[in-house]
C-alpha cells in the first residue's frame, strides 16, 4: 500500500492547483483522475463553452454589421464540425499542460481509474490501494438526467459539444444559465431554438428585471420561449423529431423539435465513492 501526506480525488479547478501547491510545501501528494485532467471545467465546462460563444458572437457580429457599414452579401455560415475542432485543440493543448506538469513533478503520484474509500483514509484505484493523511474530494458534478429521457436520445451540457451538425430546431428544457447559454449559441450558429422553462420566467434566480432584459434581448435575436409549461416527458416520432409534452397555461401542450438538451441542473458524483 502506496502512503502520501495527501490524496486528491479529481483533477478539477480544485484539485489540480492543490496538488500543485501541496507539493510546493514538500508534501507527497496523489491525485486520481477517473475521465480527463482538468475536470469539468475544462474538458465540458469553461473552456468549450467560452470558444462556442467567440464564435457565436462571430456570427452575431456578420450578421449585425450592416449598422456598422460591414455587409457581407454572401452571408455567414456556421459550420460546426470546424467549430468543434477548434474547440477540441484548445482542450487537449491544456490536458496535455496538466499532464505533463503532474507527472514532471517528483512530488506528486498520478492514477487514472475510479476511486473507491475502502477504509479510514484508504481508497482503491485501478487495483492499488493508497493511504493518506489527508484526503480532498474533488469530484465535481454531472448533468441531472431523468431516466424517462433514456430513449429520446436527449443531449446534455456534455453530449451537445460533440455535435458535428446543427440541429435544425434545438428545444431546450430548463430556462437557467445553462439552457440559455446554449440556446444563444445555436440560435446564432443557424438553429431555431425554443426553451421550455416551467416557472413563469427565465433564470428565476435573478432579479425580475434582470431576467426581463435577457428575455427581452434573446427573443429579438429569434429564440422562442414556452414558459410556466412543466415538462411531462418526451418520446422520438418515426419521422425523428422529439416531442416534448408540457403541461402548460398557454400554448399547444407539446412542442416539436430536431434534438433536445435538458438544461436541469446537475448532480454531484459523491454518490459513487464506496
Amino acid at each position: 500500500m502506496n502512503s502520501y501526506d495527501a490524496i486528491i480525488i479529481g483533477s478539477g479547478q480544485a484539485g489540480t492547483p492543490l496538488a500543485f501547491k501541496l507539493a510546493e510545501k514538500g508534501r507527497t501528494v496523489a491525485i486520481i483522475e477517473k475521465e480527463h485532467y482538468g475536470g469539468t471545467c475544462l474538458n465540458t465546462g469553461c473552456t468549450p463553452t467560452k470558444a462556442y460563444v467567440a464564435s457565436a458572437r462571430r456570427m452575431f457580429d456578420a450578421h449585425n454589421g450592416e449598422a456598422l457599414g460591414i455587409a457581407i452579401p454572401a452571408g455567414a455560415k456556421a459550420q460546426l464540425s470546424k467549430i468543434k475542432a477548434r474547440k477540441d485543440s484548445l482542450i487537449n493543448k491544456s490536458v496535455a499542460g496538466i499532464k505533463d506538469g503532474l507527472e514532471k513533478n517528483d512530488k506528486i503520484a498520478t492514477y487514472f481509474g475510479k476511486a473507491i474509500f475502502t477504509g479510514h483514509k484508504e481508497v482503491e484505484v485501478a487495483g492499488e490501494k493508497l493511504k493518506g493523511k489527508d484526503i480532498y474530494i474533488n469530484v465535481g458534478g454531472r448533468p441531472r438526467e431523468p431516466k424517462e429521457y433514456d430513449d429520446v436520445g436527449a443531449l446534455n451540457n456534455q453530449s451537445i459539444l460533440e455535435l458535428t451538425e446543427l440541429p435544425e430546431h434545438l428545444v431546450i428544457v430548463g430556462g437557467s444559465y445553462i439552457g440559455l447559454e446554449f440556446g444563444q449559441i445555436f440560435q446564432r450558429f443557424g438553429s431555431k431554438v425554443t426553451i421550455v422553462e416551467m416557472k413563469d420566467r427565465i433564470i428565476s434566480k435573478e432579479d425580475a428585471d434582470v431576467s426581463s432584459a435577457i428575455h427581452e434581448t434573446l427573443e429579438k435575436e429569434g429564440m422562442a420561449f414556452r414558459l410556466k409549461a412543466t415538462c411531462l416527458g418526451a418520446k422520438r416520432l418515426d419521422d425523428g423529431r422529439v416531442e416534448v409534452n408540457v403541461d402548460c397555461e398557454v400554448g399547444e401542450p407539446v412542442v416539436h423539435g430536431s434534438h433536445l438538451l435538458l438544461a436541469i441542473g446537475r448532480v454531484p458524483n459523491t454518490d459513487d465513492l464506496g
